[in-house]
């Protein structure tokens, strides 16, 4: 330990005097043998620090004669105060709360780390082939198939693996959607709702509307007047008011994009919690004419840091997308994303949504 020490104290030494030029350009260094009896030191540690000089550029050997400085320009340095973080409160990082309100977070007092790790073991040992390739875009086909599996009787989403696309997050996911398309789209988006998402948006240049809400939801009325090319509601549970869109305006909803071949994007963002009622059908299980795109997502089940959301296409998308995504990587994380499907097929994931009812609604 003290050999390696000493050879970095004599690299570092030696490397800040030639920044600050306390040698001059071509000027030869002392001799490995000189200086290693000047230091107290072996000649294999002063030869160490050399090297690690020469292999950074500091100077330069010439044969049997020994090491010289490279001729460097002076480092310019701006007299300047070193920037000051801009979110640097500690009290706020730490400030811990009764309750939360957010809809950024959620209870993670009762996660079943455990299960969790042993899931991730399994991952690393069964699909170490799968995670030292290029993934695809779309995710582990394993995955697809819980995450299908899963939502055709939670949510009667019927669809096949193919038409499912998982991501690190909804933004990556919709991102990915609209760049498809070569021109902008005219969206249309609930008023109030998730800002967001309508930040994203407005970031990616589409032309974005405001749809007014009444006690049933978004207004049709002013969705027909706007006559946008995708609509994006919240229909089971909507965000922020929680207002449950009824059938009938469900149907009408689905009639008009039918009849205009247009879109609704399905933001099922809290589907597997409800308090006071039974599970809302998705919108998507009304759809029989491939109109409705369906988002999921595990940040509200199990933890936002995991960053596991999904989309599913209908089919007439689904072509243009696996086209335009042919050659992207997805970046999505594949240990996560193993660790998800193993915790999904054993059971462990509905036990879980099972527990945590449970203490939401007490808390609620």
């Amino acid at each position: 330990m003290a050999q390696t020490y000493k050879y970095r104290e004599i690299y570092l030494k030696t490397k800040q005097d030639i920044l600050s030029q306390q040698y001059n350009s071509h000027e030869k260094l002392p001799s490995k043998r000189q200086l290693a009896n000047d230091q107290n030191v072996s000649i294999n540690t002063v030869k160490n620090a050399y090297e690690q000089l020469f292999a950074e550029g500091y100077i330069y050997t010439k044969e049997r004669q020994g090491y010289f400085v490279e001729a460097l320009n002076k480092l310019i340095i701006q007299d300047h105060r070193i920037p000051q973080p801009i979110h640097n409160n500690p009290n706020k990082i730490k400030s811990s709360y009764r309750y939360s309100f957010s809809h950024m977070t959620t209870d993670i007092s009762q996660f079943p780390i455990d299960l969790w790790s042993k899931h991730t073991k399994e991952a690393f040992r069964l699909f170490q082939n799968e995670m030292s390739e290029i993934p695809i875009y779309k995710g582990p086909l394993e995955l697809r198939k819980s995450i299908a599996q899963l939502i055709s009787y939670k949510r009667g989403v019927t669809c096949y693996p193919d038409q499912i696309i998982v991501s690190s997050g909804t933004a990556n996911l919709l991102s990915a959607l609209f760049n498809t398309f070569s021109n902008n789209q005219k969206i249309a988006m609930e008023n109030p709702g998730y800002s967001r998402m309508r930040k994203l948006f407005i970031d990616m240049g589409q032309d974005v509307v405001n749809i007014p809400l009444d006690q049933k939801g978004l207004s049709v009325n002013r969705v027909k007047s706007e006559q946008p090319d995708f609509v994006v509601t919240t229909p089971s549970h909507q965000f922020p008011t929680g207002t449950i869109m009824p059938i009938s305006r469900r149907i009408e909803l689905l009639n008009w994009v039918t009849e205009h071949n247009k879109y609704i994007i399905e933001d099922d963002y809290d589907s597997e919690y409800k308090y006071g009622t039974d599970n809302i059908p998705s919108l998507y299980s009304l759809d029989k004419n491939d109109r409705v795109i369906y988002l999921g997502t595990f940040s509200k089940t199990l933890m936002p840091s995991l960053r596991v959301s999904y989309m599913v296409l209908p089919y007439p998308l689904l072509y243009k997308f696996d086209l335009a995504t042919d050659t992207a990587i997805t970046d999505l994380s594949l240990i996560n994303a193993y660790t998800l499907h193993l915790f999904i097929k054993s059971g462990n994931y509905e036990k879980y949504i099972r527990k945590m009812h449970h203490i939401y609604t007490e808390k609620r």
